[in-house]
């Protein structure tokens, strides 16, 4: 496993990540329960955050793909 800063190709892989940290916490408690559509905010949301010189975003990366 290696950790390098994410990139916008990124993108998906990282709301994907993101959306199932909110369905473990959506099976706890359904306040976290995500909205249909939600997926394409979130890719929307890790944009802004890549694209934002304050923001620093990393991804650990495991044969190729993101984890």
């Amino acid at each position: 496993m290696s950790v390098r800063r994410a990139e916008r190709g990124d993108a998906a892989a990282i709301a994907a990540l993101w959306r199932s940290l909110f369905e473990t916490h959506a099976a706890i408690d359904p306040a976290f329960a995500l909205r249909e559509g939600a997926e394409t905010k979130l890719v929307i949301a890790v944009l802004r955050a890549l694209d934002d010189r304050g923001a620093a975003v990393w991804v650990a990366e495991r044969e190729g793909a993101c984890v």
